[in-house]
C-alpha cells in the first residue's frame, strides 16, 4: 500500500532510483537514478562549481546526498570526489574550494550529466590489458615525440597495436606553456588514445599499464594540477563512464612495456607477436578528447 509499496512493473521507482528488468530474461537489469533526483543534484553540483564556496554544515548534507546517490553506482569516482568533500568539511579552514575540490565535482556532476542506467554485470575474472608508452626526446631545434600502445586479450596475446608521431602543431597543445619536457602530458595523451580506440573492445575487468607513475597516480586519485592532463583526465573519466567500463591503472616497468617500441615507431617485435597494427590520426583524437570539458565545464586552472 501507499508510493513505497508499487505494484509490480518492469519499470519501477525505489528510494530515488529507476529499476528496469524489461531484459532481465536476457540477463540484463539496468539500475540508475530518476530524472528528478539527477537534476536536482547536477543544479547543486553546477552552483557549488560556479561559486567555489561550501561550508562545512552544507559539506556534510551534500556528502550524505552524494553518496546515496551513488549508492546504486559507486565507483572510484564517486569515492574520490566524496573524500574530498569529507576532506573539505573537516581540514579545511575556509568556504573556499580549492582546485582539487572543484575537480572533483565537476567528475561527480559528469556521473550524473551522463544519465545512463548502469549494467551490472558479472565478473568474468580475464581481464583485457592495456599497455601504453610516450617519448618526448628533444634534439636541438626539433623534438621526436611519438605515442603507442598495446592491447592483450584475456589471454594475454597481444592482438592490436597503434604507432604514431606527433607533430609540432600537436606538441604545442600538449605543452602550451613551451616548458623544457611535455612527457607527462603525451603519456596521458597515449592512454586516453587507447581508450578512445579500443574502448568498446574492452570488458568491466580491465587493466591500464602505463610506465609513468604521475599518469597512473592522477587516473587512480582522480586528480591533476596540471592544465593539459586535467583536460585529458575529464575526457578519460567521460570514456569509462560512456563504456561502462571500471579499469585499474597500474604501472609497468619501462623494460616490461611492450608499447615502449611503438611509442617510437619501432614495431618490429609486437609484429613478430602477431598483432595488427591500428592506424589513428592523433589530431582527431585531440579534437575528440575537448568534447567532454565542453559538455561537462572543464575546471578553472
Amino acid at each position: 500500500m501507499g508510493e513505497k509499496a508499487p505494484e509490480f512493473a518492469e519499470l519501477f521507482s525505489a528510494l530515488g532510483f529507476g529499476i528496469n528488468v524489461s531484459q532481465f530474461h536476457r540477463g540484463l537489469v539496468t539500475v540508475g537514478n530518476t530524472e528528478s533526483r539527477r537534476k536536482e543534484l547536477v543544479e547543486l553540483l553546477e552552483t557549488l562549481i560556479k561559486t567555489q564556496t561550501l561550508q562545512k554544515a552544507e559539506a556534510l548534507r551534500l556528502r550524505g546526498r552524494l553518496q546515496f546517490a551513488a549508492g546504486n553506482v559507486f565507483g572510484r569516482i564517486a569515492r574520490a570526489s566524496l573524500a574530498v568533500i569529507t576532506q573539505h568539511a573537516y581540514h579545511s579552514h575556509s568556504p573556499k574550494l580549492d582546485q582539487k575540490a572543484i575537480l572533483a565535482l565537476t567528475l561527480h556532476r559528469s556521473l550524473l550529466l551522463d544519465g545512463r542506467p548502469r549494467e551490472p554485470k558479472p565478473a568474468k575474472g580475464r581481464p583485457w590489458f592495456v599497455q601504453t608508452d610516450a617519448c618526448y626526446e628533444p634534439d636541438g631545434n626539433s623534438i621526436f615525440a611519438g605515442i603507442g600502445a598495446v592491447l592483450f586479450n584475456d589471454s594475454g596475446v597481444p592482438v592490436r597495436f597503434f604507432s604514431q608521431g606527433l607533430g609540432d602543431d600537436l606538441l604545442q597543445q600538449l605543452n602550451p606553456d613551451a616548458r623544457r619536457t611535455a612527457i607527462y602530458e603525451c603519456e596521458f595523451f597515449a592512454l586516453f588514445c587507447a581508450f578512445l580506440v579500443w574502448g568498446d573492445r574492452l570488458s568491466i575487468e580491465t587493466v591500464f599499464y602505463t610506465d609513468n607513475n604521475a599518469v597512473r597516480d592522477a587516473l587512480i586519485s582522480c586528480s591533476t594540477s596540471n592544465r593539459v592532463a586535467r583536460s585529458l583526465l575529464v575526457a578519460t573519466v567521460a570514456l569509462e563512464t560512456v563504456q561502462q567500463v571500471s579499469p585499474w591503472y597500474a604501472r609497468v616497468p619501462s623494460d616490461s612495456n611492450y608499447s615502449d617500441g611503438p611509442s617510437r615507431q619501432d614495431n618490429s617485435k609486437v609484429l613478430a607477436l602477431g598483432a595488427t597494427e591500428d592506424k589513428i590520426d592523433v589530431m582527431d583524437c585531440w579534437a575528440r578528447h575537448q568534447a567532454p570539458a565542453q559538455k561537462w565545464g572543464e575546471p578553472q586552472a
